[in-house]
């Protein structure tokens, strides 16, 4: 099989990467080695996040998902401490953002890359790959135990802590 974009990951950075593709008319895969929504730890958005959201066409269902909207954060370590209101800036952005549970955001924004167009595997890992040749090869293996090979232009590691290039590369 020959693609011209493979991503790793189907995560936010691989879902929005795939959306932002597939709107500039490449041709997208997405290999996910597990099933979503999948558990991550919840995660506590920048606003800043919005304007990639936003640009990949996912920032009106992100408003729908009903997640909790945040206006500011407060750290406090000890006797010290400090609060950011969203608001106070000193360049254009977003004043909120959101509080999320990763699963649904995770799950909701690959479906959104999916809705755009973007093909997305669940269930397929990365086994091996070789960019030694002239387009780099990966091997991949179905959750059956069945194995194919796919050719890519380019390939986009969105693995986050699964970092499957780098293990597979050694580059640790």
């Amino acid at each position: 099989e020959s693609r011209q974009v493979v991503i790793i990951g189907a995560g936010p950075s691989g879902a929005i990467a795939a959306a932002l593709l597939k709107r500039k008319g490449h041709d997208v895969l997405v290999l996910e080695r597990q099933h979503f929504p999948r558990f991550s730890i919840g995660e506590s958005l920048l606003s800043h996040c919005l304007d990639f959201v936003e640009e990949a066409g996912m920032l009106d269902a992100v408003n729908a998902a009903g997640f909790q909207r945040k206006t500011g954060a407060a750290f406090a370590w000890g006797e010290r401490y400090s609060a950011f209101d969203f608001g106070d800036t000193f360049t254009a952005g977003k004043p909120t953002t959101f509080q999320v549970q990763r699963a649904d955001f995770d799950k909701l924004l690959a479906d959104q890359a999916a809705l755009q167009g973007a093909e997305i595997r669940y269930g397929d890992a990365i086994v091996s790959v070789d960019f030694d040749q002239t387009k780099p090869l990966l091997d991949v293996r179905r959750e059956d135990g069945s194995e194919y090979r796919v050719e890519a232009d380019f390939v986009l590691d969105a693995s986050g802590y699964g970092r499957v290039l780098s293990r597979l590369l050694d580059l640790e």
